[in-house]
Parts: C-alpha cells; sequence; structure tokens
C-alpha cells in the first residue's frame, strides 16, 4: 500500500457488497466524491497494481462500473443503439428521475411492510 492511497470501498465497508443499497445511499457521498476521483485519476497502468494490493474481491471486480470497463463498453453500445429521448418537465423532471424516485418509493414501502409482517 502507498502512503497516499485511498482505501477502496471493499475495504472501507467490507460488509457491503457492490450490490448493496448501502452505495446508493449512506456510502453514495463518499464514493462518489471520495473513492471515484482518486480511482479514475488513478493512471490506467496503476489501476491494476491497486487491485492487486488491496485485494479486489470477485464481485467487486466484476461488478463495480468503476473498475470493470467491460460494463462500462456495453452501457456506451446500448446508449449508441438507443439514444436517450429524455424530455424535461417545466419542473426539471425527466423520466429517470421519475423512476428513480418510483424505486425509492417502492423500497420504503417494502421496507415497512417487511417491518410490518415482523410485528404480526
Amino acid at each position: 500500500m502507498k502512503t497516499n492511497e485511498i482505501e477502496p470501498p471493499w475495504v472501507w465497508r467490507p460488509k457491503f457488497p457492490p450490490s448493496d443499497f448501502f452505495w446508493r445511499d449512506a456510502g453514495d457521498p463518499w464514493l462518489n466524491y471520495v473513492w471515484r476521483p482518486y480511482w479514475h485519476n488513478l493512471p490506467d497502468e496503476e489501476k491494476e497494481g491497486y487491485l492487486h494490493r488491496w485485494n479486489v474481491p470477485d464481485e467487486w471486480r466484476f461488478f463495480s462500473l468503476d473498475i470493470n470497463e467491460k460494463w462500462n463498453e456495453e452501457l456506451a453500445e446500448i446508449d449508441r443503439q438507443f439514444p436517450s429521448q429524455e424530455i424535461e418537465t417545466s419542473s426539471g423532471l425527466n423520466k429517470s428521475r421519475i423512476y428513480g424516485i418510483l424505486l425509492s418509493i417502492a423500497i420504503v414501502l417494502i421496507g415497512l411492510l417487511a417491518a410490518y409482517i415482523n410485528i404480526q
């Protein structure tokens, strides 16, 4: 480990896999404002060494959009094949934001339902 390295997310919060909701909620600021800028500014020739030094788990190597460049290539290809048809409303909402809001509401409702069932 180099002295100026930032520890990766699988070390910072080891009990949360890359698909865990934690990374879209509580871990999001750290991931977006600390680790991702560090990772994306790391020269490509140093990235594999970093992953090796920090013993990247397979699930992070495969599922992380930051680490797995194949995902980014496939997403870019999908974007080329199906160009965005986002239309912003006067309130600034677009289809992606609405879907995100609806997904958040659904997650909260599922959590409330699960808590209610456990109380019964």
